[in-house]
């Protein structure tokens, strides 16, 4: 049993702690884009690509690891692999969308890196400023 509060601590503690990395690093204007890959070259002579962010990556990474944590803890349970598949497909059907979504609000708002660590404080810390995640 305690195996199991084990793993608990320690995946929220190390998500914790991305968190908090990625609060703090990600507005930096160095950690804005990943890559970007040139797709098609228009008639000025000038390029036209895809940006890959930082955001997206993180997005991606999150999205494959709760789908691998469903998988794990729904087989513990012994949910059938077909409801689990189901459950994941809509629930993709959600929030990729949605995900999409608030990167493209978040793009059009444009925060400023204060902006960005005050709505964190108010949404994540106490009055104090300590953590209760």
């Amino acid at each position: 049993m305690i195996a199991n509060e084990a793993f608990v601590l320690v995946l929220g503690a190390f998500l914790g702690s991305l968190v908090l990395w990625a609060f703090k690093r990600l507005p930096e204007e160095r950690w804005q884009f990943l890559a970007s890959v040139p797709v098609i070259k228009d008639s000025s002579g000038r390029w036209r690509g895809i940006n890959f962010t930082y955001y997206g990556l993180l997005t991606a990474n999150a999205l494959a690891f709760g789908v691998a944590l469903l998988i794990v803890l729904f087989g513990a349970l012994r949910v059938s692999t077909p409801v689990t598949l189901a459950l994941i497909l809509v629930l993709l059907v959600i929030c990729l969308p949605s995900a999409r979504w608030v990167a493209q609000t978040s793009r059009r708002q444009s925060l400023h890196l204060h902006d960005r660590r005050r709505i964190f404080r108010r949404n994540f810390c106490d009055t104090r400023g300590d953590l209760f995640i």
